[in-house]
C-alpha cells in the first residue's frame, strides 16, 4: 500500500507474466478420455447392444455360390514383362465385368424361375439388387475371374451363378470374329490427314507471331504494346508547354524593359525600380565611394557652419566643393543607370531567344514523337489482325488436337479389341459350402460396435469442447501468463474424514498434499522473485461466487501463522460473512467499527487458537462498510495493520459481482485470484484479471481450487506416491516401535496386541 513500494510491483509483475488479451480454446485429449472414459463406454455399449441385436435379428447369413471364368490371352506377350500390354488386357477384363453387370443381369432377370425367387421380385430394382449380390474378383497378373452370388437359399445362388455365366458364355460364341483391319486403317489415315493440317496450323501461327512484331496479344483479340511513346509523347507535351510559360515570362519582363526605357529617355534623373534597376545602381562601387565621400564632405561642412560666420572663405570653398561633389554623383548615378538598364535589356533578350530556341526544339520534337505515334498506331492496326488470326488458328489447332486425340483413342480402343482374349473358358461350374457365409453379418456388427464408441468418442470430445469452465492449471494458459501458484486437490481426493473442515485442513493436517500446496503459496510470498520484496499485504479474491477463495483465504493465514509470523485476516464480505466462523468466533465489531472510530483495530482485532493469527471481521454495522472501502480511514487502517503485523490477508467478495475488491486491489502488495475447478469459466476468469489489471492491480498469481484428480493424471500419481510413501514410513516406524508385531515371515504383519503406557498403567491400578 505504501507508495515506496510501486516500482517493486511493476518490477514484480512483469517478471511474472500479464493477463493474455484472448482466451485460447484447448483441447487436452489425455484429459478428456480419462474423466469421459464412462461416457463413452456407456454411451457406446447404449448404442452398440441394441444395433447389434437389430442387425443380428435383421440380418440372415447368406450362401455363396462361386464360380471361375478363365480368360486366355491370343497374342503372345499381353501378360509377358517384356510388352507393356497388361494395361490393355486388364482394361479388357473390366469391358468384360461391365458387361456383366450390365445387358447379362438383364437377360438372367428374363428368366421366370429367377423372377420369382423371394428378394428379386419383391424388389423396386430387380437388376440393382441382383447386381448388389454379384461379385467379382480378378488377381492382377493372373487369368482367372471368380464370380460368387450371395443368397438367402443356397440352390438359388448356384442356380443364379450358372444361369449368368450360361449367357454370358453365348454371347461370347456369338460375337463375331472378323477383325477391325479396315475400321482401323480408315481412322489411321484420318489422323495422318489431321496430323498434316496440325503442322500446317503451326505454321501459320508461326507467322502470325511474326507478324505481331513488337506486339504482344492481350488475349482479348486486340494486342498491346509495352514501349514508351505515349509517355514520351506526354512528356514532350508537358516540355513544350513549360517552354511556352518561360517564353511568354521572358516577353513580359521585354515589355516592362521597354516601359522602362522610355521613361529614362523622358526623364533620365528619376530613379528606376524595376527590374532591379535601383539596386543595381545603388550597389555600384563607384556610386557608393561617391556617396560615402559626399557623406563625409556634409559632416565636415555641417560642423564648420557651426564653427564659422556665413561668408567665411574657408565655408564658401567647401560649399562650392560639396555643389561639385552633388553634381558628379548625380552624373555618376545617370552613367550607371543607362549601364545598368541596357546591361539588364542585353540579358532579357538573351533569355527571349534561349526561350524561342527551346520552344521550336519542343515543338519538333513533339511533333516527331506524334508522327511516330502515327506510324505506331497503323503498325497496331496490322498486328490487331494478326492477333485476330493467331487466336483463330490457335482454336482451329486445339480442335484438331482433341480430334487426333479422340481417334487415337478409339485406335487404341480397336487395338484392345484385337489384342482381346480371344476364347473364354469356363474353368468351374458354381458351387457353395453347406454352410451359410457370415462374414457379412461379422461385419456389420463390428462396424456397429466401432460406430457406437465412436459416438462415445464423439459426444466426449463435444462436452470437452463445449465445457469453457477452468478445470485445471493447463486450461489457464489460454487465458493468462501469470504463474499457477497452486493446484490444490479436491477434499475428496484425499484420505480426509467426512466431517473435515475445510478452512481449517492446514491445521488439522499439516503433512498432507493440499497442506504443501498452501506452503508453496507461502513460499511465492515469502521468497519472491529476484528485485521484488515480500508481500506485506495480500488480496484474496475470485471471479465468482463458490471458487473457495474464503478456505484459501483462512488456509493461507494459517499456513503463515505456522510459520511463525504474525498475520491478521481481515473479512470485508459484509453480505456473506465466513472468516469468523471458520475460526468458531461469532460475528462481532469490526472493521466498520474501526473506520467509523468507535473503537481501534487492536481492540477489534479478534485472537484466535493460533497464536500468530488474529481475525477482523467486517463488523456489525455492514451497510456503513460497503462504501467505505476506498476511504481514507480504510488507508490509513491497512497501512497500521502492515506496520503491526508481517503479513495482512484481505478477503474480498468475487471481483465479478461486487466492486470491493477493484477498490482495494490498487493499494495492497499483491493480489492472488482463486479459481475453483468447474465453477468459473475461462470468459470470467479473463475478464476478472483484465479489469484487476486495469487497476493497477499487483496480480502474482492464480490458485487453482479444488482440482478432480483423474485416474493416470499427473495429480492422482502424485497423490497416490505421497500416500504410498507415508503409509510406508509409518509401518516402518510402528515396527521399530513395537518390533512383537513382526512375525517370522518378514511380508507379514502379525496380529498382536501391545499396550500404550496409559493402558499399563491403569492395569497395574
Amino acid at each position: 500500500m505504501n507508495s515506496n513500494l510501486t516500482t517493486e510491483h511493476t518490477s514484480f509483475s512483469t517478471e511474472l507474466g500479464g493477463v493474455s488479451g484472448e482466451a485460447e480454446t484447448r483441447l487436452d485429449i489425455k484429459r478428456t478420455l480419462r474423466q469421459n472414459i464412462w461416457l463413452i463406454f456407456g454411451v457406446g455399449l447404449a448404442l452398440a447392444i441394441p444395433s447389434m441385436i437389430v442387425i443380428g435379428l435383421t440380418t440372415e447369413p447368406e450362401f455363396v455360390a462361386k464360380a471361375q471364368l478363365q480368360f486366355a490371352a491370343a497374342t503372345p506377350g499381353v501378360m509377358s514383362e517384356k510388352q507393356d500390354n497388361s494395361r490393355n488386357y486388364q482394361g479388357y477384363v473390366a469391358t468384360q465385368l461391365a458387361f456383366i453387370n450390365g445387358p447379362i443381369l438383364q437377360q438372367v432377370l428374363e428368366d421366370p424361375l429367377v423372377r420369382e425367387i423371394p428378394g428379386i421380385y419383391d424388389s423396386p430394382d430387380p437388376k440393382e439388387f441382383l447386381s448388389g449380390k454379384l461379385g467379382t474378383q480378378s488377381k492382377r497378373g493372373s487369368e482367372l475371374l471368380t464370380l460368387s452370388m450371395r443368397m438367402l437359399e443356397r440352390e438359388h445362388a448356384i442356380y443364379i451363378l450358372d444361369l449368368i455365366i450360361d449367357e454370358y458364355m453365348a454371347v461370347v460364341a456369338k460375337e463375331s470374329s472378323d477383325s477391325d483391319t479396315n475400321r482401323f486403317g480408315i481412322i489411321s489415315s484420318e489422323v495422318t490427314n489431321l496430323e498434316g493440317q496440325l503442322n500446317n496450323r503451326n505454321e501459320s501461327i508461326k507467322v502470325a507471331h511474326e507478324g505481331l512484331g513488337a506486339f504482344q496479344p492481350d488475349g482479348k483479340g486486340g494486342v498491346v504494346l509495352q514501349d514508351p511513346v505515349t509517355n514520351n509523347l506526354a512528356q514532350a507535351v508537358k516540355d513544350v508547354s513549360n517552354h511556352k510559360s518561360t517564353l511568354r515570362q521572358a516577353e513580359m519582363e521585354i515589355a516592362v524593359y521597354e516601359e522602362a526605357v522610355a521613361g529614362f529617355k523622358e526623364n533620365p534623373q528619376d530613379p528606376i525600380y524595376k527590374l532591379g534597376i535601383y539596386s543595381a545602381v545603388n550597389n555600384d562601387i563607384e556610386v557608393a565611394s561617391i556617396e560615402q565621400d559626399l557623406v563625409a564632405l556634409e559632416s565636415t561642412l555641417n560642423t564648420l557652419r557651426y564653427e564659422r560666420q556665413p561668408g567665411h572663405v574657408k565655408l564658401e570653398i567647401m560649399e562650392d566643393e560639396l555643389a561639385s561633389k552633388k553634381k558628379l554623383y548625380e552624373e555618376k548615378k545617370l552613367k550607371v543607370r543607362a549601364e545598368k538598364l541596357e546591361e539588364r535589356g542585353a540579358q532579357l533578350n538573351e533569355v527571349l531567344s534561349a526561350a524561342s530556341i527551346r520552344l521550336n526544339e519542343a515543338e519538333a520534337h513533339r511533333d516527331e514523337i506524334e508522327k511516330s505515334r502515327d506510324d505506331m498506331e497503323s503498325k497496331r492496326e496490322n498486328a490487331a489482325k494478326h492477333a485476330l488470326d493467331l487466336r483463330r488458328l490457335n482454336d482451329e489447332r486445339d480442335d484438331i488436337r482433341e480430334r487426333i486425340k479422340s481417334y487415337n483413342r478409339t485406335l487404341d480402343k480397336i487395338d484392345l479389341e484385337q489384342r482381346a482374349p480371344a476364347r473364354v473358358k469356363r474353368v468351374s461350374d458354381a458351387s457353395a459350402s453347406s454352410k451359410p457365409d457370415k462374414g457379412k453379418l461379422l461385419q456389420l456388427l463390428v462396424l456397429a460396435l466401432g460406430g457406437s464408441f465412436g459416438v462415445g468418442l464423439a459426444l466426449a470430445f463435444l462436452r470437452e469442447l463445449t465445457n469453457t469452465h477452468a478445470r485445471s492449471a493447463s486450461d489457464l494458459a489460454g487465458v493468462t501468463a501469470l504463474p499457477i501458484l497452486a493446484s490444490i486437490p479436491d477434499t475428496n481426493a484425499e484420505r480426509f474424514p467426512e466431517d473435515l473442515h475445510v478452512p481449517l485442513l492446514c491445521a488439522d493436517f499439516p503433512h498432507s498434499p493440499t497442506a504443501d500446496e498452501y506452503r508453496r503459496v507461502l513460499a511465492r510470498m515469502v521468497y519472491p522473485p529476484d528485485d521484488t520484496i515480500e508481500v506485506n499485504s495480500c488480496m484474496i479474491t475470485s471471479p465468482t461466487r463458490g471458487d473457495g477463495k474464503t478456505s484459501v483465504a483462512c488456509n493461507m493465514a494459517v499456513t503463515l501463522a505456522s510459520a511463525n509470523r504474525s498475520v491478521i485476516l481481515i473479512d470485508i464480505c459484509p453480505r456473506d460473512p465466513a472468516v469468523e466462523l471458520n475460526f468458531g468466533l461469532e460475528p462481532s465489531e469490526g472493521l466498520a467499527e474501526a473506520i467509523r472510530e468507535d473503537a481501534t483495530v487492536e481492540n477489534l482485532a479478534r485472537s484466535t487458537e493460533f497464536a500468530n493469527l488474529r481475525v477482523l471481521g467486517p463488523g456489525l454495522q455492514a451497510d456503513f462498510l460497503k462504501g467505505k472501502l476506498a476511504s481514507r480511514e480504510m488507508m490509513d487502517i491497512l497501512e497500521h495493520l502492515e506496520h503491526e503485523y508481517d503479513h495482512v490477508i484481505i478477503d474480498t467478495p468475487p471481483a465479478l459481482l461486487m466492486s470491493d475488491a477493484k477498490l482495494l486491489a490498487p493499494v495492497v502488495d499483491a493480489v492472488v485470484v482463486v479459481v475453483g475447478s468447474g465453477v468459473s469459466t475461462l470468459g470470467m476468469i479473463r475478464r476478472c484479471l483484465r479489469e484487476l489489471d486495469q487497476e493497477n492491480a499487483n496480480l502474482i498469481g492464480v490458485i487453482m481450487n479444488r482440482v478432480r484428480p483423474v485416474r493416470g493424471g499427473y495429480m492422482q500419481n502424485n497423490l497416490d506416491l505421497f500416500y504410498h510413501y507415508s503409509d510406508t514410513v509409518a509401518t516402518e516406524a510402528v515396527l521399530r516401535e513395537f518390533p512383537a508385531m513382526k512375525m517370522q515371515d518378514d511380508d507379514e504383519m502379525a496380529p498382536a496386541f501391545v499396550l500404550l503406557p496409559d493402558e499399563e498403567e491403569s492395569e497395574d491400578r
